[in-house]
């Protein structure tokens, strides 16, 4: 058997993945069989991280940046100095739209101008092309853009039901993924800002 490669994992991260993925194993395994899904379950995580930290691999000291809930519980992301590559993880994608089900806005942007401060060359997401340190921007104006238009469909009244539909942002329409995550971003960022109405 090959050896099997260390697992590092953000500890809020591993709390999400423990309380969700198991049901969504449970789920493929029952749409697609035991024998396709044979072997395949949660991955045991040998360290856990929390806080910011220098990884020495590869031969140099690589920088972990802990960013908190950004994108989601346990955001991190992996930057090189020597190369200026960032691997920013959910942090951003390239002209995707991203998903905020699980985010905090305000904390992900914090995220992104820290990300931008660094300055990278390159900028590696967890799935989709790779971009510069423009695309850290062009996501915070998604986040900004949307955050400003389902507020405003809050404040003057329109039903949860109406939201999705005018809550569209044609700058962003062209972005892969629009389609099927936008109107759900919509949905989380008007459900969230309600409860903040009566939490003040």
């Amino acid at each position: 058997m090959a050896p099997r490669s260390r697992i590092l994992m953000h500890r809020d991260a591993e709390a999400t993945m423990r309380t969700r993925c198991g049901g969504c194993l449970a789920e493929l395994q029952r749409l697609l069989g035991d024998d396709a899904m044979a072997g395949t379950e949660l991955p045991p995580v040998d360290e856990r991280l929390d806080g910011n930290r220098t990884l020495a691999v590869i031969g140099r000291d690589l920088q972990l940046l802990d960013l908190g809930q950004a994108a989601a519980p346990g955001s991190v992301a992996l930057h090189d100095p020597v190369s200026g590559v960032l691997l920013a993880g959910g942090v951003v994608m390239v002209r995707q739209v991203v998903e905020t089900r699980d985010s905090d806005p305000a904390e992900w942007q914090r995220a992104l101008e820290r990300l931008s401060a660094l300055a990278p060359r390159l900028v590696v997401p967890d799935h989709g092309s790779v971009g510069t340190v423009a695309d850290l921007a062009a996501s915070g104006r998604y986040l900004a853009a949307l955050e400003a238009r389902v507020g405003q469909l809050v404040r003057d009244g329109v039903s949860l039901a109406d939201a999705s539909a005018q809550g569209r942002l044609p700058a962003f329409a062209s972005w892969s993924r629009y389609e099927p995550v936008h109107g759900h971003n919509v949905h989380h960022t008007y459900l969230r800002l309600e409860r903040s109405l009566f939490t003040r």
